[in-house]
């Protein structure tokens, strides 16, 4: 065979070797999006099955939120910002738990549902019985971070589930040795660094949208 062929057959096989390892990288993130979607989607659900009791404890608890989103002088969005970003941080520590115990995946995966059943209920409840221009703003305005938010919660679950998986496996003597949890940390250390901005251009554009009387 000539040096030629070799080479270019050998580039093809690496190239192909990565569109495979990026496949199977991209899968539990696929995955966590579809139960963070799911969750989102039980959220009326949710709401419709609550009895009487439970269901004033819940709209207790999705005005407190509500009240939050009313952004009209400085105290009020630094309010805002503390809050989303406590909540979404202690979304991630409590992921950071799961993946560093031996519990194995499925923890992981209910629990990202469980964060977008609580998403979703927010959600819903900040659009109900706006016009559709508010709510179009209000969309734009909440909804684009939020998915933002999601996305840096699914990447990050699913090391979690790599590291979370091998752990289970070395924990319960299937084989395997347990993997270094010292990328996990520092992936969750750099995630907490991204909210910081994230969370301020939500709360900065909600600001000014309602300075705008967008909203």
């Amino acid at each position: 065979m000539r040096p030629g062929g070799s080479r270019t057959s050998e580039r093809s096989f690496l190239f192909i070797s990565k569109r495979q390892a990026t496949g199977v990288a991209g899968m539990p993130i696929a995955l966590l999006a579809a139960a963070y979607l799911l969750g989102t989607f039980l959220a009326g659900v949710a709401a419709a099955r609550c009895v009487a009791g439970d269901a004033e404890t819940l709209s207790y608890y999705l005005n407190c939120w509500q009240s939050l989103f009313s952004v009209q002088d400085a105290a009020g969005a630094v309010r805002l910002f503390r809050t989303e970003f406590l909540t979404v941080a202690g979304a991630l520590t409590a992921v950071l738990f799961l993946g560093l115990s031996a519990l194995g995946p499925l923890p992981i995966f209910l629990f990202t549902m469980l964060y977008g059943t609580g998403s979703g209920l927010l959600s819903s409840r900040l659009l109900v019985d706006l016009n559709p221009r508010t709510a179009f703003v209000l969309l734009c305005v909440c909804g684009i971070p939020a998915s933002l938010a999601a996305g840096t919660l699914c990447t990050f679950g699913a090391s979690a589930l790599q590291v979370s998986g091998r752990l289970c496996s070395a924990a319960f003597g299937r084989g395997g040795q347990a993997p270094s949890t010292g990328s996990l940390l520092g992936q969750f250390a750099r995630m907490l660094f991204l909210l910081l901005p994230l969370c301020g251009a939500a709360v900065g554009m909600l600001y000014l949208a309602g300075q705008a009387k967008l909203i």
